[in-house]
């Protein structure tokens, strides 16, 4: 049995797969998922526990489907986007159904339900939160108290979600308002819209949009690629991107980007357009 699955969405390995995957994928054994949160702001998703680089990260709130435990990793999916990897143990613990999501850079979850508290954890934008309480405007939830305005998300374009980002550091494999890399910010921002998007730049180019051909006219919210990589169209002659060059979120002229990247990594490989991003 042959398969063209991608083993960074679908959980298979040559002892392992996931249950769903029977008849998919060849596997000495499947496992059905038993569903974790993530309880620390930020955890690595490694593409093996002994990887010295992250794949990809998970944030406070989401739930990854575990099918192997190990000592101190477990190996799985993220519910989110459907990325497969190893994340440490430590930061997992039972689901709780989330009722809200930080809309703000980071949300502060104090120890009282008081501005003047001291905080014991920050959690990242678009973190799923699980309120059992509100008090004096508070969130009460099991890490302790988040204010309720933080999770309150203006209504904002896609270009202009990216722009909360602006200054982040960047980060390969970062996925948080911590750090983050190009993809990221690309998937950040239409989460916060609502919309699902695939974790890397290629899985994005294939899946998002409709390829509107190179050299323009460029609109609001276009997408534009190269091997590799993916900035958001702001307007017709800017584009917002996470990108190593910079080491941080940044602006930049369209014609400066093609031009400078060109350099290292070739041209503008496609130029995607997608609908109902701008309101």
């Amino acid at each position: 049995m042959g398969t063209d699955l991608d083993p960074r969405r679908h959980p298979f390995r040559e002892d392992l797969a996931g249950e769903y995957l029977r008849g998919s994928v060849k596997a000495e054994r499947f496992a059905k998922a038993d569903p974790m949160q993530v309880c620390v702001s930020v955890a690595p998703l490694k593409s093996s526990p002994e990887a010295t680089s992250l794949a990809s990260e998970l944030i406070y709130g989401e739930v990854f489907d575990v099918y192997e435990v190990l000592e101190d990793w477990v190996w799985g999916q993220n519910q989110r986007d459907g990325y497969v990897g190893y994340v440490p143990k430590g930061s997992l613990r039972k689901v709780i159904p989330a009722t809200h999501q930080v809309a703000t850079r980071f949300a502060q979850v104090y120890g009282a339900p008081h501005f003047k508290s001291t905080p014991v954890m920050s959690i990242p934008f678009s973190s799923p939160v699980s309120a059992t309480d509100v008090v004096d405007g508070f969130l009460k939830t099991k890490d302790g108290f988040i204010c309720e305005k933080h999770m309150q998300m203006p209504k904002r374009s896609f270009a202009e979600t990216a722009r909360l980002f602006l200054g982040t550091p960047y980060l390969w494999g970062g996925r948080s308002t911590l750090g983050l890399d190009c993809s990221a910010l690309v998937q950040l921002s239409l989460g916060a819209l609502g919309q699902d998007c695939p974790r890397d730049s290629d899985m994005q180019m294939a899946d998002l949009g409709e390829d509107v051909g190179s050299g323009g006219p460029y609109k609001e919210g276009d997408l534009l690629f190269w091997k590799g990589h993916v900035a958001i169209v702001l307007d017709a002659s800017t584009l917002i991107h996470a990108n190593a060059f910079h080491m941080r979120v940044e602006v930049e002229s369209i014609s400066g980007a093609i031009s400078r990247i060109a350099k290292t990594d070739g041209p503008v490989t496609a130029h995607k357009r997608m609908a109902d991003v701008n309101s």
